[in-house]
């Protein structure tokens, strides 16, 4: 897992619920979404994103990472 993730997870127990609630297929697309990015920022952002999205109710794959 992406160090950039585990510390969004670890800083938002709600968001880390819902995320370990997926199934374990989902988990993986999800670290690989982020793990694609080279930058650090970038993974930063989309881990960020990730969490508002999740806390926002949104569970499509494809538009977890979108910007709302």
């Amino acid at each position: 897992m992406p160090e950039e993730l585990e510390a969004v997870l670890q800083s938002d127990q709600e968001v880390a619920d819902i995320f370990h609630s997926f199934r374990p297929g989902r988990i993986r697309s999800i670290i690989y979404t982020i793990v694609r990015f080279k930058n650090s920022q970038t993974r930063i952002d989309k881990s960020l994103v990730l969490a508002e999205n999740l806390r926002r109710g949104i569970r499509d794959l494809k538009d977890l990472f979108k910007v709302v």
